[in-house]
């Protein structure tokens, strides 16, 4: 599972060095319940695009993540997560010297395992939501607050679904 997902964060790498000054990458630290907290790495490859309705601006973001609960060594208290999202952003004010945007998103993502610790997630597909704060303060760095949530919908027996507070750092390329 692991070399899938390096070689979809590499592959969106290629996508990326195509275009001129579209693409960044972002850090990202997630603090999540019943003790759970991760790293998710993200890739944008293109430039935010316009979109023709309420100054809306759009872009696909693919990412992979690791969740991990304190204190747990077993198999179950580490989960792999791939994603793909498609991602809304709209620009609210002009800050310092660069612009302050909420973002929200609802994408798709599996993981490699339905357990950590003693929660059980139902299925390996899951829907990724987000809602957030993006602040690009320069044209190559940003930072973001997000919240987000993963749920398989209901498409399984059990849905509790886990829910993450994101802090992110991006840089263009």
């Amino acid at each position: 599972m692991l070399r899938l997902l390096v070689s979809i964060v590499m592959l969106s790498f290629g996508a990326m060095s195509g275009s001129a000054n579209a693409s960044q990458i972002a850090v990202e630290y997630q603090q999540g319940e019943y003790s759970t907290y991760g790293v998710r790495v993200a890739v944008q490859p293109m430039q935010a695009q316009p979109l023709p309705w309420w100054g809306l601006y759009w872009y696909p973001e693919v990412s992979i993540s690791q969740w991990q609960q304190h204190q747990s060594d077993t198999a179950s208290g580490k989960i792999n997560v791939v994603a793909l999202s498609p991602v809304l952003r709209k620009p609210i004010r002009e800050l310092g010297a660069g612009t302050l945007s909420v973002e929200f998103g609802i994408g798709a993502s599996m993981l490699d395992e339905r357990e950590i610790g003693s929660k059980h997630l139902g299925t390996y597909f899951q829907f990724e939501d987000r809602i957030g704060l993006h602040w690009s303060f320069s044209p190559r760095h940003s930072i973001a607050l997000r919240y987000m949530h993963y749920s398989n919908g209901g498409l399984g027996r059990t849905n509790p679904g886990m829910d993450f507070i994101n802090l992110s750092y991006a840089r263009a390329f």
